[in-house]
């Protein structure tokens, strides 16, 4: 049965690196495949109509409908409240005509994030067009550091508790994230369902040859310990610049490979001279999505959030679940991962969070025995295929799109 799907999101791309931005990628890549029409409503888009590459004779036409782009060096606080919030009415505005053109949607599904009006704006366009809505969230709260974006973010956890009690279903990422919004957002237990993040277990896989990019970044007999993702201090990577100078003392031929960029590149570069293990530490600028295996593979040891806070509670974030994927064994904070996701010592190893000598030893120990650590890896790749192969998830969110769009027609 074919389902005409709206997708209201805050980011999309055919080339997305942001995690939430692969997340919904893979999910409007995985409907289309399986035959349903699916349109998605984004302000961060092209713009322009779109044709996935034929990889199965079912794939659809995906239409975009977007506000235009702010070009970088206006984007301030004002912009990114412009797209958060006013860029929904013209969005809002051409569904409305997308609906007559392309026939009555039978679903609207929205990727939830307490900071913006993706959610809000779905729920409008259910209620305008009489068809289920699934919010599909990673996140509870949404933290602030000043007066003003304290204000914002209570106004919109304000909307979004009335939308979450009217959604048809809820999907969150875990079980500890599911208990919570029941409890925090007092929601009807049955309509909130685990949806984790999933990866696409062809790609990422173990053993993938790395040999040509090991020699051309230099490190073709080190020791490579991973991170991808933002530079920003969230995610605490000072944290692991100084577990770095703790490593050398006993053993000189590690590499910390960081890929990303961010705001806090800088400010970890100064950290790393000065504490006198530059050498030790390489940067690398941001890699496409499609190169993230190849990383991934030559990495010894694999870096997962160094942070645990009131917002990574019940949290599967999208590079671990990779790095498991690659069987590469990771090292992360507790808290810093959904309880479920990680079991120290089996398929992962965890840290205190901001204790610098145990992470320095887990690294060690992880890289000192790799067998052992190998091992782990193995344990790692067997619970991404049995729980978060996105093939299999896609199943499951596409049994629950039935039963919606059932249940209105």
């Amino acid at each position: 049965m074919n389902v005409n799907v709206l997708y209201v999101t805050q980011y999309f791309s055919l080339t997305p690196i942001h995690a939430s931005a692969v997340t919904t990628y893979e999910i409007v890549k995985g409907l289309a495949e399986r035959g349903h029409d699916v349109n998605v409503v984004s302000p961060y888009s092209s713009g322009v109509f779109l044709l996935f590459k034929k990889e199965t004779e079912k794939v659809r036409v995906i239409k975009i409908f977007s506000f235009p782009r702010f070009k970088a060096r206006w984007y301030n606080g004002f912009s990114a409240l412009l797209t958060h919030t006013v860029a929904y009415v013209p969005l809002i505005m051409s569904a409305l005509v997308a609906n007559r053109r392309v026939g009555n949607f039978d679903v609207i599904v929205s990727m939830h994030h307490p900071s913006h009006m993706a959610s809000f704006s779905a729920y409008l366009l259910s209620r305008v067009f009489k068809v289920p809505l699934i919010v599909k969230t990673h996140d509870v709260y949404g933290t602030a550091s000043g007066l003003v974006k304290g204000l914002y973010l209570r106004f919109l956890g304000s909307l979004h508790r009335f939308v979450l009690k009217r959604a048809d279903y809820i999907s969150v990422v875990s079980e500890p994230l599911r208990l919570e919004i029941v409890k925090t957002h007092k929601l009807e237990r049955h309509k909130v369902l685990v949806f984790p993040n999933g990866v696409d277990v062809r790609r990422f896989k173990p053993d993938i040859a790395s040999g040509s990019l090991r020699s051309s970044l230099g490190v073709s007999n080190k020791k490579v310990v991973l991170f991808t993702g933002g530079l920003t201090k969230d995610r605490g990577l000072d944290l692991l610049v100084k577990a770095v100078a703790e490593i050398v003392v006993e053993n000189q031929n590690v590499t910390v490979l960081i890929v990303g960029e961010g705001p806090q590149k800088s400010e970890l570069e100064k950290m790393a001279q000065d504490m006198g293990v530059e050498r030790f530490v390489k940067f690398v600028p941001t890699v496409s999505h499609e190169e993230m295996p190849r990383y991934i593979s030559l990495a010894d040891v694999t870096m997962g959030p160094l942070v645990a806070r009131l917002e990574t509670f019940g949290s599967v974030p999208r590079k671990v679940i990779e790095y498991m994927a690659c069987a590469k064994p990771i090292v992360a904070v507790r808290g810093g991962v959904s309880s479920d996701l990680i079991t120290d010592g089996y398929n992962g190893f965890l840290t205190r969070p901001s204790d610098v000598k145990e992470l320095a030893a887990a690294i060690s120990n992880a890289i000192d025995d790799l067998n052992s650590a190998r091992k782990v890896g193995l344990n790692a790749r067997k619970c991404v295929e049995e729980f978060y192969d996105m093939n299999k998830l896609m199943d499951q969110f596409e049994k629950v799109l039935y039963e919606a769009s059932k249940r209105n027609r």
